[in-house]
Order: C-alpha cells, then sequence, then structure tokens
C-alpha cells in the first residue's frame, strides 16, 4: 500500500445534494443539502457546478462517473438475536418476514437479507478465532460466508481489525481497519481509496457512538494504512488467520506517533480539512430498536453508501463497506453493552 501508487485527488469544499441519479457522462459534484442535514445525503452528476471533483478521476480503481447513486441499506434483527440482517431497503424487511410466515414459501432474492452477521462468546476460549462473520444469502435458506473478521492488537494505541472477503476471486482479499488509540478513528485502503472513518469512540471510552461516518482522504494527508504491508495468503476462509502478518512502516510519521503516545500530531489526522469533502461516501445512523410494522423485525439502523446505480447483490464494493461499517457498528455495540473491546484477540502478528 504504497503512497505512490494511489489516485491523486483535488481539494474541494463540496458535498452532496438530494438527487440520487443523473447521466454518466457528466461530472460528479457535491452540493449542500436544502435542509443542512449530514446525516441525510446523496450524490449528483451535473455540468453546471461551479464545484466538481474534476482531478478525482477513479474511485476504488473505478471511473468515478460511475457512481451516480446512493444506497440505503436497513438494518434489522428479532428479539434476542445475537447479529443483524441487512436488507436492501424497508420494504424487502418487511416482505420477508410476510413471505416467512404465509402459506406462500416462495421467496425471491429481492425479499432476501443481502447480509446477516453473527458473533459467539464462545469464540473467546479460542485463540485466533473470528470477532465476527458476514454471510451473503445466494437464496432461500442458502448463505454463503462472506467475510470473517478478526480482532488484533499491533501496538501501544494501535489495534486493527482483519477483513478476510471471499469475493470469489483466487485468493481471499483482506481490508485492515486501523485503530488509532489516541484519537478515535479508524484509517483503511481499499481498491487503491484511501478512507478515514470517524465517529468511533477509541479503545479507551466506556460508551459506544451511534453515528459513524466514512470519508475520503486528501492525498497529502498521512494516514495510518500508508505503506502497510499484508504479509501471508489465504486461500479460502476455512484457512486460519495465523498466516497473515501485519506490518506497519517504522517510516510512517502518524504510526510513531501513536507509539510515543504523541497526542498533539494524532488529534490533527480528525480534523476535516483532511477531508476531500465534507460529506461522507458512507455512513451508519443508529435507530435504537424500532419495531418494523407488520413485522417481528426490529430496525436497528440504516447505512448509507455513496455507489454505482446497480443491483446491490452484484455491487461487492458497496457490500465491502457496508461490512467495514458493521464491524465499527458492533465495536461501538458492545461498548454500550459494558464490554470495552473484543476480548477474543491474538496479540501476535
Amino acid at each position: 500500500m504504497k503512497r505512490g501508487n494511489r489516485d491523486s485527488h483535488s481539494n474541494t469544499n463540496s458535498i452532496y445534494c438530494k438527487d440520487e441519479y443523473s447521466s454518466s457522462d457528466e461530472t460528479l459534484v457535491y452540493r449542500r443539502s436544502e435542509n443542512n442535514d449530514s446525516s441525510d445525503v446523496s450524490s449528483l452528476l451535473t455540468e453546471n457546478s461551479e464545484v466538481t471533483l474534476a482531478n478525482c478521476t477513479r474511485l476504488f480503481r473505478q471511473p468515478i462517473s460511475k457512481f451516480s447513486a446512493i444506497k440505503e441499506f436497513v438494518l434489522a434483527s428479532s428479539f434476542l438475536s445475537n447479529g443483524v440482517y441487512v436488507f436492501p431497503s424497508m420494504y424487502a424487511a418487511q416482505q420477508h418476514t410476510k413471505k416467512r410466515s404465509s402459506e406462500d414459501r416462495t421467496q425471491s432474492l429481492d425479499d432476501l437479507p443481502l447480509l446477516q452477521t453473527s458473533t459467539s462468546m464462545l469464540s473467546i476460549f479460542k485463540k485466533n478465532s473470528p470477532f465476527m462473520t458476514i454471510h451473503s444469502f445466494v437464496g432461500r435458506n442458502q448463505k454463503e460466508t462472506f467475510c470473517k473478521v478478526y480482532f488484533k492488537i499491533l501496538s501501544k494505541n494501535l489495534t486493527c481489525y482483519i477483513l478476510a472477503f471471499n469475493l470469489h476471486q483466487q485468493d481471499v482479499q483482506i481490508v485492515v481497519l486501523l485503530n488509532n488509540g489516541t484519537s478515535p478513528c479508524v484509517d483503511l485502503e481499499y481498491e487503491g481509496t484511501r478512507l478515514r472513518v470517524n465517529g468511533v469512540t477509541g479503545t479507551t471510552s466506556t460508551f459506544g457512538n451511534g453515528l459513524i461516518r466514512m470519508f475520503l482522504l486528501k492525498d497529502n494527508v498521512e494516514s495510518l494504512s500508508d505503506d502497510l504491508r499484508v504479509e501471508g495468503v489465504m486461500n479460502d476462509l476455512c484457512e486460519s488467520i495465523k498466516n497473515i502478518k501485519i506490518q506497519m512502516s517504522e517510516t510512517n510519521d502518524l504510526y510513531n506517533s501513536l507509539k510515543r503516545g504523541d497526542r498533539s500530531v494524532s488529534r490533527r489526522t480528525l480534523s476535516e480539512s483532511n477531508y476531500l469533502v465534507n460529506l461522507p461516501l458512507a455512513s451508519f445512523v443508529d435507530a435504537g430498536d424500532e419495531k418494523i410494522k407488520g413485522s417481528n423485525l426490529f430496525k436497528n439502523g440504516t447505512i448509507r453508501v455513496f455507489s454505482q446505480p446497480i443491483d446491490p447483490r452484484n455491487d461487492v464494493t458497496s457490500l465491502v463497506i457496508t461490512s467495514i461499517l458493521l464491524v465499527l457498528r458492533e465495536q461501538e455495540i458492545r461498548k454500550n453493552k459494558g464490554n470495552n473491546k473484543p476480548s477474543f484477540i491474538a496479540t501476535d502478528n
């Protein structure tokens, strides 16, 4: 993950507006929504805006002109469940319950969840066991493992989540979330795009947060993910995570400041001026336990992702981004339950 290999981005203060789709031959821009609510955002492509991302030509190795939609996913759970479902819409959540409880046992993919998380406290007794497993739905009562998540302590003031994705490629794809222990944020790089997540409360906080947002970083802003090396290969998700080694760069000033406990350097990482745009690429908003009308499910929150206007089941990037937010949501939920951080960890690389 070398800094020199990243796509360059331009500096802009523009942000999202309310429209959702437009033609792909125009220029991607963001505008402030009329109600100025940063949690209610969407994207617009327009030729006439004064503010553009002209130099930001690629996002996740794709032409940025392809990203012209906001997908809004509903998180829902049943009573006393230890995980959540991710539905493509509220309508899908309602239909899912109706179809399961009715005599009509036929259920299309449109009524099925996109993802489902599961956690097991029994894994506390087993080293290198997953912090979370995320399943995807391929048919009625048919699931496959989409992602396994592991937690590790890397050094003083630095922990990480290792997300191992089954994307039906030759090898498992690894994404590393780096938890800044002195200034609550998470750095990562996915498909050549550097991201920073704020709203997480850090490893020293007792209480969690219900608003988590993911931003694009400017090219000249240092990230914990700069020059990060992931050594080792997983051929499939059945293999142990012990073969994967995370190597931080000793020339990374931000990483070195964490080891020294220098909070002044780390605090500057939270400045909004570090973001390419001032509203999030993706966000999670907690909804508590809101009963879904006509369903035995409870709405737990909403995830919004800036994405391509394609079927969400085929939108791998959106599913990966959603999985990242699910992991960080679980971290915050466990704090609210009095469990400050995952107990089932491995400290060796």
